[in-house]
């Protein structure tokens, strides 16, 4: 990597995984630092869309907080379209989370 790269490249800060409600299949979230300005941009194996959306539910970025922040909001927002679907009258189902083409199986490494 250029030292140029270097300065624009995000910097992979950590990687977590979430379960929404009874879906089995894991929610994989990458976390990575904007530089110069910090802001911390996501990148998930999965999003999710129930019964009752019409498109996948993507997130607003760049985040400008902290990593407990913004997995707090992914978190939320999933969890209130699932618990609406459910309230619908909707059984949960692993078809609710559609995979990422983007998301890369390898762990980044800032590199």
């Amino acid at each position: 990597m250029t030292s140029e790269q270097s300065k624009t490249s995000p910097e992979f800060v950590a990687e977590h995984e979430l379960r929404i409600g009874a879906l089995s299949t894991p929610i994989r979230v990458r976390i990575f630092r904007r530089q110069p300005d910090g802001a911390l941009l996501v990148e998930q194996s999965h999003f999710l869309k129930t019964s009752i959306q019409y498109l996948p539910h993507t997130i607003n970025q760049p985040f400008f907080c902290a990593e407990n922040t913004v997995l707090d909001e992914l978190t939320a927002t999933m969890t209130n379209f699932y618990n609406q679907a459910i309230g619908r009258g909707y059984s949960p189902s692993e078809n609710w989370l559609v995979p990422n083409t983007g998301f890369e199986s390898a762990v980044h490494q800032g590199s």
